[in-house]
């Protein structure tokens, strides 16, 4: 098994139910790396935080994976982690038990294939014939479109874009049943100066970038 890392860009809240919305690479996927360092998992933890960190983006993982939040609280990263998303979900896991990240099961993996599938046929707009154009349309990710093609329910685990794919929905349908909190725009340099914070720690710096 393989590291499944992507970044989600979002859509706005207006454009949820607007199937005409096709601005940017809004509701896609705009960076991914596929991987895994064998002799050292903390260096696949740490393209996580990078990828994070990079693109301002939250960390939704599946939560079966041992040592990543562990990895984040030590490193000052623990802002980074995704809540998990329970009404997503539809609340079926122990609240107690898991704070983030969402555990895979056999309730929780059926659930993200079919949200999964729904996603990929979510239109966004029309092309010059008045055909649909869904999510699938714009994956330019190669390894999720080989996985598309050649899945296989028998050998599931081998295909890693989608088992992340499938934390991706189910994170989505918490987000179309929450509504939107307002939030404060926050001053550009003081997000710059919390960034400094994090990095102008001795071991944080050494360990994302230097091991």
């Amino acid at each position: 098994s393989l590291a499944s890392m992507f970044v989600y860009k979002g859509l706005p809240e207006y454009t949820w139910d607007d199937p005409n919305w096709d601005e940017d690479f809004s509701d896609s996927i705009v960076a991914e790396y596929i991987g895994r360092d064998v002799n050292d998992i903390d260096e696949n933890h740490k393209k996580v935080c990078l990828l994070a960190l990079f693109y301002n983006a939250k960390i939704c993982w599946e939560s079966n994976i041992k040592g990543f939040d562990t990895y984040c609280i030590h490193n000052g990263l623990q802002h980074l982690l995704q809540p998990t998303p329970w009404l997503g979900m539809g609340e079926q896991i122990n609240r107690e038990k898991i704070r983030y990240g969402i555990p895979m099961n056999e309730r929780t993996k059926p659930l993200g294939t079919s949200l999964s599938i729904k996603w990929l046929n979510r239109q966004w707009g029309f092309d010059k014939y008045g055909n649909k154009l869904t999510n699938t349309h714009r994956l330019y990710s190669e390894r999720m479109l080989e996985e598309i093609e050649n899945y296989s329910e028998e050998n599931s685990t081998a295909f890693d874009h989608l088992s992340a794919l499938r934390l991706l929905t189910i994170w989505l349908r918490e987000e179309e049943q929450l509504p939107v909190a307002e939030t404060v725009d926050k001053n550009k340099e003081d997000m710059y100066k919390k960034v400094l914070e994090i990095f102008n720690k001795k071991d944080v710096y050494e360990n994302l970038y230097y091991g």
